[in-house]
């Protein structure tokens, strides 16, 4: 079985929706279809942002707002622009994921879509503060766009593919957040893993691969993450003491599930982002991208993202080489020998010279440079080829076998 993060890739799962485009959905399906859309509000400074959102939700369409604070329940009660939205009041454990999975499952289970957005703030670390707005946005221009008919191509795509079972926005990006760059378990594998027992999911779930929800904000077909909404779900199971220690806590678990569910269920998740989002995050990605490159390039030497690829498939190989050894030498003293020199380095050890066939000209070379048959290796010394030309990778190692030396080929 694929995992998700492939799925997506290879199937090309990026949906990209004008939000000023015509609508696709059909008149029937607007009349034929239960819809939902469930907010979970808890900061009353920030209740005026959403009301543009609110109103381009169509009439058809079901609106529930869900809170946990007080001062933010009698603002919507007393604002016009929230008259049409049921308001559902909750205890504060669980926070968003205990609205979703308590107090939302009566008005799921009763629909065909559902979307599902929250509020959010940065309170760990200002710096992180604008990108942490822009993952705000992020989601709501994602998940609801400013129009009717962004929201009416959303159920379009379902209704066109009924394979497609969950859309999620991107995964947060900006200079502090990392998570696009395939670091989203933050040390929450194991409460996904432990959820997905729980729920006897047949799924791929791999620490190796990425997930590809980052929180409670998605859309979905009922069906699709029925597993998840038919377990008897309490306050009870929310310890929110748990929250500050990071990964072991059901929440998290919860915001990583989505795809896995739907996996189970025979249903494929995807990326939602409007058009405008997209242009926005292709510049950020570029301009990160080449700011990742240009690290590399400083700190070990390479830039191409084959080359960084290289190096990830041999790495943990190398370094074990690199721990069991006595000496270590490298075979080559040009381009991968001066990348390795430098990788080496970084894991904390320290090659003690290059070998060469020929004599050459190495004033710029930080090691010294030994030419083939000065050195004086010991038993558990090591020699790692540093070279691409596969014909010199045999005449060297070949070289090698001869004196019965200890040889890595990296």
């Amino acid at each position: 079985m694929e995992n998700v993060f492939d799925i997506r890739r290879e199937e090309e799962l990026y949906y990209i929706v004008d939000s000023s485009g015509e609508s696709t959905i059909k008149q029937e399906d607007k009349r034929n279809n239960r819809i939902a859309v469930i907010m979970y509000l808890y900061y009353p400074d920030m209740l005026s942002r959403w009301i543009g959102y609110i109103s381009a939700i169509p009439p058809y369409v079901e609106k529930i707002i869900i809170s946990s604070n007080e001062t933010i329940i009698r603002s919507i009660e007393e604002c016009k622009e929230f008259e049409d939205v049921k308001l559902i009041k909750k205890p504060n454990e669980g926070r968003d994921v205990s609205a979703l999975l308590i107090e939302a499952e009566e008005t799921i289970v009763n629909a065909d879509y559902v979307c599902f957005v929250h509020d959010k703030k940065e309170h760990q670390n200002p710096q992180r503060e604008y990108e942490t707005d822009f993952w705000v946005a992020n989601i709501w221009d994602n998940m609801l766009g400013k129009s009717p008919k962004y929201l009416e191509n959303v159920i379009g795509l379902f209704e066109d593919n009924n394979e497609l079972g969950v859309l999620l926005p991107p995964e947060p990006i900006g200079y502090y957040y990392d998570t696009w760059a395939g670091k989203g378990w933050y040390g929450s594998y194991d409460a996904t893993r432990k959820l997905a027992d729980i729920l006897s999911l047949k799924c791929e779930i791999s620490l190796d691969k990425p997930p590809i929800s980052i929180g409670t904000a998605l859309w979905f077909r009922v069906p699709a993450l029925n597993k998840l909404f038919s377990y008897d779900w309490k306050y009870s199971d929310f310890d929110d003491d748990k929250l500050a220690s990071g990964g072991d806590y059901l929440s998290y678990g919860v915001e990583r599930i989505f795809p896995y569910v739907a996996q189970d269920a025979g249903y494929k998740t995807g990326m939602l982002m409007t058009s405008e989002y997209a242009k926005k995050q292709t510049a950020i990605s570029q301009d990160l991208c080449a700011i990742y490159s240009k690290t590399l390039s400083k700190l070990i030497g390479i830039s191409s993202a084959k080359e960084c690829m290289e190096i990830l498939e041999r790495y943990d190989s190398l370094e074990a080489v690199c721990k069991k050894a006595g000496d270590i030498y490298l075979y080559g003293a040009g381009y991968w020998g001066k990348i390795l020199l430098n990788l080496i380095r970084i894991m904390g050890y320290s090659p003690k010279a290059f070998l060469v066939s020929e004599e050459s000209d190495n004033k710029n070379v930080q090691l010294s440079v030994l030419k083939y048959g000065e050195e004086n290796l010991g038993h558990d010394d090591i020699v790692i080829i540093a070279v691409s030309n596969i014909d010199a990778i045999k005449n060297i190692a070949k070289k090698l076998d001869d004196k019965g030396y200890n040889y890595f080929t990296f």
